[in-house]
């Protein structure tokens, strides 16, 4: 991430137009913190840094070092459960992925303006524009898909294909490259200081200038921090620390330059994870379509019926050992037994899982490092 110069002076630039002595800067998903040291350099009277990932050790520690001890306050927490002294005029985070829709993304923005956010204050980064093209990447295709066409061992493994082909995969150039057939379309726009919803939907057209063989959907997104101040992981730019997303399709289309590509994205957050589906359709105009695939990352993870039963309303669910351990565990958290006399007590009532009291220890900090 410190590494990716396109991004890291972008950042930088947006920084330096907002920032000034009485500047309050807050820095979401800090990581080792990078945007709060440079905010200090850049004269920031106060930053303050959340990151829930043990990385925020090393924002403290390089902190100290760059003489910004004093000046930076950190909260190991996810930004949703912490609570500020006031409010900063100004917002700076990146929380994307090959996309900026990840499961902590938006919605820690949201959260964030409205609880954090000065009146007249900023977000950096401001808006994010999404894209999408129909591609040809043999190499992507060859790599993930292919084993299982191949029949090695003389076996049919084409069952297993219907997991692969609903998979998102990192569409960087290091299965080979990517070829545009289409014109890239605009399907979403992020609009930080509005947006409400984590859910992005968009159907549109994409007609092929060139023959060739489509083999899934490339996407990508362009970052706006500021008024002027931009980057993008396009495909015609230089590739940044995301990469960028691939979206196969069910199998390889031929296509002839005036082909029509149909395409319905939809991006869902669903718990903590994002649900893409992608149905696209491909045909030459007043044709009968070549390809007409339905896909979804529903169908990119392989679950078992006793898993489907499991998690069915109608399932009643019985305890076991490890749930009696874990409420034992959470019972004895009142703010007044230490971890030691939580696990003795857990190793006494439990003496066939935890031979030791290392191991009850053990047990026990994890559930402790999770709700306590």
């Amino acid at each position: 991430m410190f590494a990716d110069a396109v991004r890291m002076k972008a950042y930088e630039e947006a920084l330096l137009r907002v920032v000034t002595p009485n500047t309050t800067v807050l820095d979401i998903g800090a990581g080792a913190g990078i945007m709060s040291l440079i905010a200090c350099r850049l004269g920031a009277a106060r930053v303050w840094a959340i990151e829930p990932n043990e990385a925020i050790q090393v924002g403290r520690d390089l902190a100290v070092a760059n003489g910004f001890g004093d000046r930076i306050q950190f909260f190991h927490q996810e930004s949703a459960r912490v609570e500020l002294p006031g409010r900063a005029e100004v917002i700076v985070s990146d929380l994307r992925g090959l996309l900026p829709l990840t499961p902590y993304h938006i919605p820690a923005i949201v959260d964030a303006r409205r609880r954090f956010l000065a009146p007249g204050g900023v977000l950096i980064g401001k808006r994010d524009t999404l894209w999408a093209a129909p591609v040809e990447a043999p190499g992507h295709h060859a790599a993930s898909i292919g084993p299982w066409e191949a029949r090695p061992h003389v076996l049919d493994l084409r069952a297993g294909q219907r997991i692969v082909t609903n998979r998102v995969l990192a569409g960087t150039n290091l299965a080979g490259p990517l070829r545009l057939l289409a014109p890239p379309v605009s399907w979403g726009t992020l609009d930080y200081a509005t947006v409400e919803s984590p859910d992005v939907a968009a159907a549109f057209d994409a007609q092929a200038e060139r023959a060739g063989m489509a083999h899934g959907l490339l996407l990508w997104f362009d970052a706006e921090l500021a008024e002027g101040i931009s980057f993008s992981n396009a495909p015609d730019k230089p590739e940044l620390v995301w990469g960028r997303m691939f979206l196969p399709l069910s199998g390889p289309v031929p296509v002839a330059a005036g082909d029509v590509f149909r395409i319905a994205l939809d991006a869902r957050l669903i718990g903590d994870e994002y649900l893409f589906r992608w149905d696209t359709r491909v045909a030459a105009p007043g044709q009968p379509p070549k390809a007409d695939f339905r896909q979804s990352t529903f169908h990119g993870n392989p679950v078992t019926l006793e898993s489907l039963r499991r998690e069915s309303a109608a399932y009643i669910p019985v305890i076991d050992d490890d749930v009696r351990i874990d409420r034992l565990v959470l019972s004895l958290i009142d703010g007044m037994n230490s971890l030691a006399e939580i696990a003795e007590r857990v190793q006494e009532a439990f003496p066939a899982r935890f031979p030791g009291r290392r191991e009850a220890l053990a047990r026990v900090s994890r559930i402790s490092g999770r709700w306590s």
